[in-house]
């Protein structure tokens, strides 16, 4: 259980501060601004108990209405990103943020949001087609090696090359 003797610090407000971007932290009242904190410091933390430690006179009523106020959501969400990205690795974390991309996005109807948020995602995944520069410091070497390639993909290198 928490301990209901605990206060607030200075070092946890503006750790939070630091964590939420400027135009989210500055939109939230400071009682808003100390329950964030409180539940950046302590993320288990009992909503009542958040809003009693950020100085609430009403921390029943006001830690539940403060959750779900856009404002403080929006602060919150962000830390939680933040914390989720550092507890995984930069691969896990793109891959995981593209596919909740594709599913916002389809989910209100925006086909070419999802579309690109899949593309990157089938990049990530390595999934489309890497291009690689082959260089040859004979021509000879060259020549045979498109003379090897198959006419269709040949003409595209070609194609290719002339467009360099």
């Amino acid at each position: 259980m928490a301990d209901s003797s605990a206060q607030l610090t200075l070092a946890a407000l503006e750790a939070a501060q630091a964590r939420v971007p400027a135009a989210v932290w500055t939109q939230l009242t400071a009682l808003q601004q100390g329950f964030v904190a409180a539940l950046a410091a302590e993320p288990t933390l009992p909503l009542i108990e958040a809003a009693r430690r950020a100085g609430s006179k009403r921390p029943r009523q006001t830690g539940s209405a403060w959750a779900n106020d856009p404002k403080v959501k929006a602060a919150l969400d962000h830390l939680r990103a933040v914390a989720q990205a550092q507890a995984e690795d930069a691969f896990t974390y793109v891959t995981r943020r593209l596919k909740e991309n594709d599913l916002a996005a389809k989910t209100v109807g925006d086909y070419g949001a999802s579309n690109g948020a899949l593309g990157l995602f089938a990049k990530v995944q390595g999934l489309l087609e890497k291009r690689v520069r082959i260089k040859f410091e004979d021509p000879a070497q060259m020549v045979a090696h498109l003379k090897a390639l198959p006419l269709a993909e040949r003409k595209q290198v070609i194609l290719e090359m002339l467009a360099e």
